[in-house]
């Protein structure tokens, strides 16, 4: 299957991801933070682990080995600790909101009610294309918005081979 597709048929259509999740996977050296909100985005939308480590290694040319490692071991430790409850804050595309990630005991997608709103990103564009919730959606409001198109069209017919045995 065609890993772009597959990713905008889990998630949606990249110009609906939020701007700093985008300008994290595309453009940016990845940091801790920034690897724990591309997993914790990834994480809370339902996309594998292997379909996002692959997408990530190759859409960023600064992603290393380490910053992979650092992905799966926040998608296990979310995984395995069933009884943890706010582990990370994502926006969840379906509700349109922000949610937490939580142990498989507790429910999967509760609205971030309570805290700071995570942070947002403020386009270096001048100004934004904000979406319902008041933040930046999509690339086009980035000044990288030429460098993420590229990437998505130098990837558009990269597949991904799903190992049902695994």
């Amino acid at each position: 299957m065609l890993l772009l597709q597959f990713l905008e048929l889990i998630v949606d259509d990249f110009m609906n991801w939020p701007s700093d999740i985008l300008l994290a996977i595309f453009i940016d050296p990845p940091c801790y933070q920034s690897v724990e909100r591309i997993a914790a985005f990834a994480y809370g939308n339902g996309v594998p682990l292997r379909v996002q480590t692959r997408f990530v290694t190759l859409a960023n040319p600064h992603w290393r080995h380490i910053s992979s490692l650092q992905l799966y071991t926040h998608y296990h430790m979310w995984k395995v600790e069933v009884d943890s409850t706010y582990c990370a804050q994502y926006f969840n595309m379906s509700l349109g909101r922000y949610c937490w990630i939580n142990g498989d005991s507790h429910p999967r997608d509760e609205p971030l009610t309570n805290g700071p709103e995570p942070p947002l990103h403020e386009s270096t564009a001048g100004e934004e294309d904000e979406g319902a919730m008041g933040f930046a959606r999509g690339f086009s409001c980035t000044s990288h918005s030429e460098a993420i198109v590229a990437k998505l069209n130098e990837l558009y017919n990269e597949s991904f081979e799903f190992d049902i045995m695994h």
